[in-house]
């Protein structure tokens, strides 16, 4: 009823859905493989889960850190762009440069 259109008619009668009985049946396989290993198969196994485990982990932390990066550089050519502004506002009002300006200037260019 959620994905059809809204003036759909209302069925009579709601038949139950398979969804639980089908990952009900995949996990039970599952389970059943997992017993039939011996100590050592297991073992294997979990420190195969636990490296995929651990290359999933590195593959969203370096997700995470690339994004916070770019989200500060962003933030530095914007305070960067509101000193400059400020910097030009000194300088029309006091008719002098701001040596600020030369301090941002020489950091950009590092």
């Amino acid at each position: 009823m959620r994905d059809e259109p809204s003036d759909a008619p209302i069925p009579k009668k709601f038949e139950p859905s398979d969804h639980n009985a089908k990952h009900l049946a995949a996990a039970q396989e599952r389970l059943d493989w997992l017993n039939g290993l011996s100590a050592a198969e297991a073992s294997a196994e979990a420190a195969k889960a636990h490296a995929e485990a651990l290359d999933r982990h590195r593959s969203y932390e370096a997700k995470k850190n690339s994004l916070r990066d770019k989200y500060w550089k962003m933030l530095e050519k914007v305070s960067a762009g509101r000193r400059e502004r400020r910097s030009r506002r000194v300088q029309a009002v006091h008719g002098k440069p701001d040596p600020r300006l030369d301090q941002i200037r020489l950091s950009q260019q590092l």
